[in-house]
């Protein structure tokens, strides 16, 4: 089978030389926020990618994972989340305030109960500010606010009186916008708490639909092109609490273009028991926007997120789920029990991928339980091993499930499949907690090395983007859920990368055909990760999967805030002059 598989955009040289100087940050990070000066002065003796170092990192490995292990379950975190956020507080300032020069763009921001009207020109924004009472009608709010987009207004944005704009960052945002051609604007905005406490949020470059129906991700920190807004029909009749989001899941809806800037634009007070009515009725709307006569349900979610449940109208696809191994049988019946017990679906089978297996108690299971066998021999590669199994089916969709995991969530397969019903949805993933009911997988986010999101080890605040449904630039491939047809017109994994990456390679290969790879939070795995494989991780699969994404130079991670950057266990903030270059 052909592989659709991209070149490789580096020499292997160059990319062996960005592994080792991301290794050497990766230490001096750890050693700068955790104040561990041994680290420093052993970094100073024993540089990273030296023969003496890699010997020292073998010697020292079993006092270092239980050092990261001890982390990971620390219930306080150890330093500020994201490390660095304390130099991007904002101080006070002054409102701008110079007069309009003629022919610049004109931003309109409509503030609901705003105490007065001003206008004033910055970084060639002409801002008139517009204080409207708060409508009583969803269509009031429709007709104030299209009657803001049918003159000379060239962007809108909508807040209310108790948010604090920065107003020269805002036109930094808005500008941009135009100067990109862009349809919404969007920056990072702070989330302002009773006691004073702000609590930042960072926007993804992308804005997915599917991330939309699950969390509020821009807040009120986004503007409309006027004349965008306008094509699309206009503001809908909708309650004023909600039609920024409801604009924004519209404009997303009609390919509209979007422009990020990392920079914090808004203070937004935390609404404390707020009414969620509105918000999920509207999500649920635009779920079934997404797929007519589809029965979809709507509730809160933790930190903020909403949880919505999607049941297709027509008859559920048949699902073949494989599972390969070579011998351990004491994991692989214990995955093929989990599947039996807990599953609900209505039309899936089991197909076990047998990689050599020698042991007479693995042969003999495999021989009188009732599961299909398919024989992958050779030396151990992942990719052959899956590609094997997957040419012998035939079912609408595959499932690539680990041996070494247990499923826990009951419908876990009508969750996951029917996320694949969403519009141009390629490959879905899920949460999974390793044996000790730690987290181990929350996505895969590649900033700038692929790496799990842990809400106990580096993404130390759950917040409603963790806790989100959500377009994510890979998963891991202990569960993978997608459709065969996909796979074929892909080619299947490269066995190019016969360990590790072939997973986020195959995610980043189904993004750049145009599908999306999307993380649910809703369905938990138990996995024990290299139970089966070990530790085994060659150098070749690291360094081809670089030179192939040009992984430390060009690549960008779209689905991660563009504000921050994970550099081993520590998530830390970009400085400004950073995301400029970016």
């Amino acid at each position: 089978m052909i592989r659709n598989v991209p070149d490789e955009t580096i020499t292997r040289e160059e990319a062996r030389r960005r592994w080792q100087e991301y290794h050497e940050e990766i230490w001096r990070l750890n050693a700068e926020v955790r104040h561990d000066h041994s680290v420093t002065l052993a970094l100073r003796v024993l540089p990273p990618g030296t023969w003496r170092f890699r010997l020292a990192v073998y010697l020292a490995s079993p006092l270092l994972r239980r050092r990261r292990a001890t982390r990971a379950v620390t219930t306080t975190p150890e330093i500020e989340f994201p490390y660095g956020i304390g130099q991007l507080v904002p101080t006070e300032s002054a409102l701008p305030s110079f007069k309009r020069q003629g022919n610049e763009t004109i931003l309109r921001v409509v503030i609901w109960d705003g105490p007065e009207s001003s206008t004033f020109t910055t970084r060639g924004v002409c801002v008139q500010i517009l204080p409207l009472p708060t409508p009583h009608s969803p269509y009031e709010v429709a007709t104030r606010l299209n009657e803001m987009i049918s003159d000379e207004t060239s962007w809108l944005m909508i807040i209310r009186a108790d948010d604090i704009v920065d107003y020269d960052a805002l036109t930094t945002v808005v500008d941009n916008a135009e100067r990109a051609g862009a349809d919404v604007a969007t920056g990072d905005w702070w989330d302002l708490s009773p006691d004073g406490t702000m609590i930042p949020h960072f926007v993804t470059k992308t804005l997915g639909e599917v991330q939309l129906y699950s969390s509020d991700v821009t807040g009120r920190a986004v503007a409309f092109r006027a004349s965008a807004v306008a094509s699309r029909g206009g503001f809908r009749e909708c309650a004023s609490d909600v039609i920024v989001r409801d604009t924004v899941l519209r404009m997303m809806e009609g390919g509209a273009a979007v422009c990020h800037t990392a920079q914090f634009i808004l203070r937004s007070p935390t609404d404390l028991g707020a009414d969620r009515h509105h918000e999920r009725e509207l999500v649920r709307d635009a779920v079934v926007r997404a797929v007519p006569d589809a029965t979809v349900e709507v509730r809160p979610g933790p930190c903020g997120s909403l949880n919505w449940d999607l049941t297709p109208s027509m008859q559920w696809p048949s699902v073949a789920i494989l599972i390969p191994t070579r011998d351990r049988l004491d994991l692989l019946a214990r995955c093929i029990e989990s599947v039996r017990t807990v599953t609900s679906y209505p039309a899936y089978r089991i197909v076990v991928i047998d990689n050599d297996s020698v042991e007479p108690a693995t042969l003999e299971y495999l021989a009188s339980n009732d599961v299909e066998v398919v024989p992958a021999p050779g030396p151990f590669n992942y990719s052959d091993v899956v590609n094997t199994g997957v040419a012998a089916v035939r079912d609408d969709i595959v499932v690539t499930l680990n041996n070494d995991t247990v499923v826990v969530t009951p419908n876990w397969l009508e969750s996951m499949v029917s996320l694949l019903m969403l519009p141009r949805v390629g490959l879905v993933g899920c949460y999974l907690e390793d044996p000790s009911g730690h987290p181990q997988h929350e996505g895969i986010s590649i900033a700038p090395y692929p790496q799990h999101l842990r809400r106990d080890l580096n993404y130390r605040r759950p917040d409603a983007f963790l806790n989100s449904t959500r377009e994510i630039s890979a998963v891991t491939g202990a569960c993978h859920v997608i459709r065969r047809s996909l796979w074929n017109e892909l080619g299947g994994l490269d066995n190019k990368l016969r360990v590790v990456q072939n997973d986020v390679d195959f995610c980043l290969r189904i993004q750049a055909h145009g599908y999306k790879v999307i993380y649910t939070p809703r369905v938990k795995i138990l996995h024990a990760e290299s139970s089966s494989r070990g530790s085994l991780t060659p150098d070749n699969d690291i360094e081809t999967f670089i030179a192939r994404w040009d992984i430390f130079g060009n690549f960008r991670d779209d689905h991660f805030p563009e504000r921050l950057e994970l550099i081993g266990d520590v998530i830390r903030c970009r400085r400004d002059d950073e995301t400029n270059a970016i």
